[in-house]
């Protein structure tokens, strides 16, 4: 079986592959906190990208706990306290960066007015769904009155 240059043993000297087991706890530091998993990881590949060692802990509350993720700390990126500051600087250079190409922003731009347009339509049928209930409850009501008042006269 040929080797894929995707395999983990081809890179030994890539950050992923540094061992945090054998330091001190407050040798590691947990630089920022995230409430979606995939932000970690894009976080994580850039300051791997850059060289930087670094790790996502709680990864699977998102699955577990969805929506309390925040409330318990959110998903932590770790990395080595000496790294910090190159840390800082990667993840703020990269925060806003402009999307470059015209065909992706349209398509964000597209994908947001969609998103509006969706959560518009869902708010309006949430209240003809509430209108509906009302008067079902209200008629339901008629009808066991109704009912108990002749239920006794059979």
């Amino acid at each position: 079986m040929s080797d894929n240059i995707l395999d983990d043993h081809l890179l030994p000297s890539h950050p992923s592959r540094f061992d945090f087991s054998e330091l001190p706890p407050d040798a590691i530091i947990e630089i920022t906190s995230f409430s979606f998993e995939h932000e970690a990881m894009v976080a994580q590949a850039l300051l791997w990208q850059s060289g930087i060692p670094c790790f996502i802990s709680n990864a699977n509350i998102t699955n577990i706990l969805s929506g309390y993720t925040p409330g318990l700390g959110g998903i932590g990126l770790h990395i080595l306290k000496s790294s910090e500051e190159a840390a800082r600087k990667v993840l703020k250079d990269n925060k806003n960066a402009p999307i470059e190409d015209e065909a992706t922003a349209k398509l964000f731009e597209e994908a947001e007015k969609e998103l509006a347009l969706m959560n518009a339509e869902e708010e309006a049928t949430s209240k003809k769904n509430y209108k509906t209930l009302i008067w079902v409850s209200i008629l339901f009501f008629i009808f066991i009155l109704i009912l108990s008042i002749l239920l006794p006269i059979f």
